[in-house]
């Protein structure tokens, strides 16, 4: 991932190797298909090539960090704020963008990648309780567009589908309809940007 990364940086940015970067913290809300309710926090890291006069397009790399709660559909679990998935997730995405007259900053979700890491306690019938299941999935970024503005404020809608390779267990399979069906989630982000000189 990071040859490929670099690779479509030293083609795309030929000799303008300069940027800005900036961190990125914010809010999470979402929802989607298995996701039916995401919430939480993140953290990025953004790098976007520096404008120039005769160059509008700019090009941009994000490595994001998204620790979310997640209220999910699997055995009909709708909102049951008291059995929620803990997620993680962190991927690594490409872009295009520019910056408009009023200096705001905006990107569009081209294609990134990284990986879905779940937790939720075992519920199943005849589980003896105590016990944690996770599911590691990679997942997909695209389709989405992110904003910062002169003051600093950050806000984006972005989205991911994760499909999943692995799980603790095997008897959700058998248990619920959607355990192999991946997962997809729509998210708006809100919070701030910091420069990073």
């Amino acid at each position: 991932m990071k040859k490929v990364l670099l690779l479509v940086l030293l083609v795309t940015l030929g000799k303008n190797v300069y940027g800005e970067s900036q961190i990125r913290t914010y809010g999470i809300v979402g929802s989607g298909y298995s996701a039916v309710a995401s919430y939480g926090g993140g953290l990025s890291y953004s790098w976007n090539s520096t404008p120039k006069e005769d160059k509008k397009l700019l090009h941009f790399v994000d490595v994001n960090s998204l620790f979310l709660g997640i209220q999910d559909i699997e055995h009909q679990k709708h909102f049951n704020i008291s059995d929620p998935s803990f997620q993680f997730n962190f991927f690594v995405t490409y872009g295009l963008g520019f910056k408009t007259q009023n200096d705001v900053l905006l990107s569009f979700d081209i294609l990134g990648m990284g990986i879905n890491t779940t937790a939720r306690a075992n519920d199943f019938a005849g589980d003896p309780g105590g016990s944690t299941y996770t599911k590691i999935g990679v997942l997909f970024n695209t389709l989405g567009v992110q904003a910062v503005f002169p003051s600093g404020m950050y806000l984006a809608w972005r989205n991911t589908y994760t499909g999943y390779n692995w799980r603790s267990t095997e008897i959700y399979r058998e248990t619920t309809e959607i355990a192999d069906a991946g997962e997809f989630k729509t998210m708006l982000m809100f919070g701030y940007a910091f420069k990073i000189k």
